[in-house]
């Protein structure tokens, strides 16, 4: 395919702080053939009017505006506006490095690949100059996104062929943790063969005040839905791999638990159900290897007291 497009694809909100040096990022990129969509989710910041700016100076951009809706609800319209061959998604509070696309654009040309992922690095920490390239079949991927390897549930590392949407997959708006991971196998079960690189092109701005850090609650909690929907899925397409999905979620589970005791969260009924499913589960993590010794003992520990989960 000759210089194949590309969708950039960013939601936006309240990252008028951030976003210049996003945009800054994308628009600079060694490879050209752009499409650069910006939803803009009801920012209550001048984010939005930093958008029409850029879009004004560069005709690859495109922006959209919609009333809050939330995340899920942004990446949906970003999705329906894809004109692209690939796409690729950035969140706007975070950068790239300038010859990301092109490297990732040309391993999948080169391997023909629906799916290639790359390393993320934290904040501005040094990017190694060493690399390796891996080739996965389907099912090495499906493995080594359960086991949380190489393939991951990020969905911010990813230049994905435009194919793997054929069976339409979307964002779903009752979930608002983990559901990057859920989109992620929804794509990977489309895909015939995905390529791996640790090249870490892509950036990612830890901020406290993001759902990723903040006080455990119902959007925190929908985490506990992805896994148990990733355990179903697996049990019906991937069985050989059902031991390291249950042991996944065991961990996912005990990672929620360990949150909400810190957190002071007190709806117990809530608690109780997650203590049911790292116990359910825990035997599995005795049958494959998944997590360290330290966290097989937390996890036992924390789904029979949850007081003295806090406390560790």
């Amino acid at each position: 395919m000759n210089n194949p497009l590309v969708s950039i694809l960013l939601p936006v909100y309240n990252t008028s702080a951030y976003l210049p040096q996003c945009l800054d990022s994308v628009l600079a990129q060694t490879y050209e053939n752009l499409q650069v969509v910006l939803v803009d989710d009801g920012s209550k910041d001048n984010s939005l009017e930093i958008c029409q700016q850029y879009a004004a100076k560069d005709s690859r951009i495109e922006v959209y505006h919609q009333e809050n809706q939330g995340v899920a609800t942004a990446r949906n319209v970003l999705l329906s506006k894809i004109k692209g061959d690939y796409f690729f998604f950035v969140d706007s509070d975070d950068w790239i490095e300038l010859d990301m696309i092109e490297f990732l654009l040309t391993r999948a040309e080169k391997e023909r690949a629906d799916i290639v992922t790359c390393d993320i690095v934290i904040n501005d920490s040094k990017v190694s100059s060493d690399y390796f390239s891996k080739i996965y079949s389907k099912d090495e991927a499906v493995e080594r996104f359960l086991y949380h390897l190489e393939f991951r549930g990020s969905l911010c590392n990813k230049l994905m062929k435009i194919t793997l949407l054929c069976n339409g997959p979307k964002f779903l708006k009752d979930i608002s943790y983990g559901e990057d991971a859920l989109f992620c196998w929804e794509l990977l079960k489309e895909a015939k063969k995905v390529v791996y690189t640790d090249r870490q092109f892509y950036h990612y701005r830890m901020l406290m005040d993001s759902l990723t850090h903040c006080a455990f609650g119902p959007k925190k909690l929908s985490g506990h839905k992805v896994w148990s929907i990733l355990c179903d899925e697996t049990a019906r397409l991937y069985p050989q791999y059902l031991d390291v999905a249950h042991a996944r979620f065991c961990v996912e589970t005990t990672l929620l638990l360990r949150d909400a005791a810190h957190c002071g969260y007190q709806k117990m009924d809530n608690v109780k159900m997650l203590q049911r499913t790292i116990k359910k589960y825990w035997p599995c993590l005795n049958k494959v290897s998944i997590t360290s010794l330290k966290m097989k003992i937390y996890a036992l520990l924390a789904c029979r007291s949850y007081w003295l989960a806090g406390k560790i």
